[in-house]
């Protein structure tokens, strides 16, 4: 395989259809970051032209990361021009989704100051009389006065009489969102849900970042105003969603032996040597870019996808995928592989017999050492 850089070097420009920028490209890990580097320095350019019907088509979706509390995904589509399978539009979004805090019984306790009531429909919280005076509150916190881990999801009290404030503590992630409630008023914090009995489902509220906050307060089934011990377990969540659009207007089309499926319902990237990859530039000196395929020889066997986020972060994601076509549109998720049963216990018993072997020759040299002594 030549080095990727000489070989674009070498390759002619030409324009794809609607002034779309082909380029030879594979962006996987160090030696992506180093080709992408060549790529902004002015290297050649080249059209994949097929002669197709012009379509939008969906892309797999990606997940780089897919936790209980941390997600990275790659969603959108691609349109193809007229008559060829060049593509000459995308709209792609990669999101992530975080999740900042989760509040419950077993590490808050319930600190609300009064004033919250429930009509069996609804709770809410009584808003100051005067925007001077103590309203009530509903509030949740560590009970450990010198950890930083609660949230309010109204309070109307001391300084925050005048308007109310929501808020959520979590160590270094906090913030504040003032509700700009009137005096003398009943604040809406949950409306009751009508499947779960006493439960009732907190009115989402929107932080600055993409950060949410949800949830559930369960309650005893009182109605009127509620002390402490008539709310019975909560789960607040506090998620932050973040989305990085790549489109035309924002981003660089790189792509090699791109191609159409047989059936004309899918584009294919080719195993080895394709690729196909949007680009923004350089983000403190790194690429920021979302590579759906890598086959050039700057990537793993089988290829790769990754998100890259400058100097921020690098996401990959192994394809492991065989020779020929490889499918990037389409509804079948593209994850991380995992090991299957059988071959994870095979590998942790040869681990384990190594390591046996490696104790047992040790020994057997310390024996015959004190035995030539």
């Amino acid at each position: 395989m030549k080095n990727m850089c000489h070989h674009l070097a070498r390759a002619g420009k030409s324009e794809g259809a609607g002034g779309v920028r082909q380029r030879k490209s594979g962006i996987t890990g160090s030696a992506g970051l180093s080709t992408l580097r060549c790529l902004f320095a002015g290297l050649a350019v080249f059209s994949v032209v097929f002669e197709v019907s012009a379509g939008e088509f969906v892309i797999r979706p990606i997940f780089f990361e897919n936790g209980a509390d941390f997600s990275i995904t790659a969603t959108g589509t691609l349109g193809t021009a007229a008559g060829t399978s060049t593509i000459n539009d995308w709209n792609l979004t990669v999101t992530t989704a975080e999740r900042l805090a989760h509040y419950s019984r077993s590490n808050t306790r319930n600190f609300s100051a009064g004033g919250v009531r429930s009509d069996g429909q609804h709770l809410t919280v009584a808003t100051s009389a005067d925007g001077i005076d103590d309203g009530g509150s509903l509030f949740f916190r560590s009970p450990n006065p010198f950890v930083d881990f609660g949230v309010a999801v109204a309070d109307f009290t001391g300084a925050n009489a005048n308007g109310g404030q929501a808020f959520y503590l979590a160590g270094g992630a906090f913030d504040f969102l003032d509700l700009n409630q009137t005096p003398a008023s009943e604040y809406t914090a949950a409306d009751l849900d009508p499947s779960s009995g006493n439960l009732f489902d907190l009115v989402p509220l929107t932080f600055s970042g993409g950060v949410t906050l949800s949830g559930t307060i369960l309650t005893d089934g009182t109605q009127g105003l509620l002390g402490l011990s008539n709310i019975l377990a909560w789960d607040i969540y506090v998620d932050q969603l973040t989305q990085d659009v790549f489109n035309r207007s924002n981003s660089v089309l790189l792509a090699d032996q791109v191609a159409l499926s047989p059936d004309g319902l899918n584009l294919t990237v080719n195993n080895p040597e394709g690729f196909l990859a949007f680009t923004k530039g350089n983000l403190g000196g790194r690429p920021h870019a979302l590579q759906l395929a890598d086959f050039s020889g700057q990537s793993p066997a089988g290829g790769q996808a990754g998100y890259f986020q400058g100097r921020l972060a690098v996401n990959t994601l192994d394809l492991l995928a065989p020779n020929g076509p490889w499918t990037v549109t389409g509804t079948v998720p593209v994850t991380q592989p995992v090991p299957e049963p059988a071959s994870s216990l095979l590998a942790a018993i040869a681990f384990a017999g190594f390591s046996v072997l490696r104790i047992h020759q040790r020994t057997k040299k310390f024996r015959d050492g004190r035995s030539c002594g």
